[in-house]
């Protein structure tokens, strides 16, 4: 093993220590919650500052250059430092970056943000290389287990149509042009049944419909329609009077934008909308007709079940 790779083994498991050790303290402390005003955009602004430094600085840095962080999932699993997801990837830091090098006037944070935009690009170039250099079932089923908002590529989608308009440079958007060529060439959503935005396919759609870049294009209306298909083929879950999704393996269903039918209601709304499908618009509005029944008046709010 050379040097730079020792060095880098090393401070990935000095980090790993330090995420578990502030993990359990946290668990300890639960400060209380604060009422507080909206910031003002000048301290939003330095808040956004301050936070983006203390992220730059524990940053994992690859002897290829590649960058990437520690992250810790929903039940305390630790997340590939690589992960191009928008929820908890590579992508969402880039955007984050993005945003403020919009923004600020402090000549080290715009240098340390284009230096991050910069590191995610050729680290997002390089995933989307190493997928296209693969070929045939294999690579559908991957693709299929990544579609979601949070860690797949409708969020990774999001976050390069984001990035590119706040960097007008191409770059992002040659980005784009190339995920959604790949996409529409290699998946086949006959692989999933992973149904919601944070995760499935309501995910893809939702972004594909949402940004003018994407939804102009007839490789992403095409996306589109197969996934809208799919999404009709899984509605067979009977359970509270409806037959809709069972987005997270229970015995009921779940409400809710993330995990739950409105979620998966507004990709179908949206597709519809697009592309003329009323049979879709019609399985939204029974989703949306269940998100209603659920509500608490008691609560005023959806109750977690």
């Amino acid at each position: 093993m050379s040097d730079e790779d020792l060095s880098f083994e090393e401070d990935l498991i000095r980090r790993c220590f330090s995420v578990r050790a502030k993990q359990r303290d946290n668990r300890r402390k639960k400060p209380p919650r604060r009422k507080e005003k909206p910031l003002s955009s000048r301290l939003a602004l330095k808040e956004a500052e301050e936070l983006f430094t203390l992220v730059y600085d524990i940053k994992l840095t690859a002897p290829d250059g590649a960058v990437g962080w520690l992250v810790i999932k929903d039940g305390g699993s630790m997340a590939d430092p690589a992960d191009a997801g928008l929820g908890t990837g590579i992508t969402g830091i880039g955007l984050f970056a993005a945003a403020l090098h919009s923004v600020s006037t402090d000549s080290v944070i715009l240098k340390k943000t284009q230096d991050i935009v910069d590191r995610v690009r050729g680290s997002l170039t390089a995933q989307l290389l190493s997928l296209k250099q693969k070929s045939g079932s294999g690579l559908s089923g991957i693709l299929a287990c990544k579609l979601g908002e949070a860690s797949g590529f409708g969020g990774i989608l999001r976050g390069l149509v984001l990035m590119e308009r706040y960097q007008g440079s191409g770059l992002f958007a040659s980005l784009v042009r190339d995920t959604s060529e790949l996409l529409y060439k290699s998946l086949d959503f006959g692989c999933t049944d992973m149904t919601d935005r944070m995760g499935g396919i309501a995910g893809l759609i939702a972004t594909l419909c949402a940004y003018t870049e994407l939804r102009g294009v007839s490789s992403a209306r095409e996306l589109i329609a197969a996934g809208a298909a799919r999404l009709m083929e899984l509605k067979n879950f009977n359970a509270d009077g409806h037959t809709l999704w069972n987005t997270i393996s229970k015995r009921h269903l779940i409400s809710g934008a993330g995990h739950g039918m409105m979620g998966i209601a507004h990709a179908l709304f949206n597709a519809g909308s697009l592309l003329g499908e009323s049979k879709w618009i019609e399985a939204a509005e029974e989703a949306v007709a269940f998100e209603l029944e659920t509500y608490s008046d008691k609560l005023h709010t959806w109750p977690d079940r």
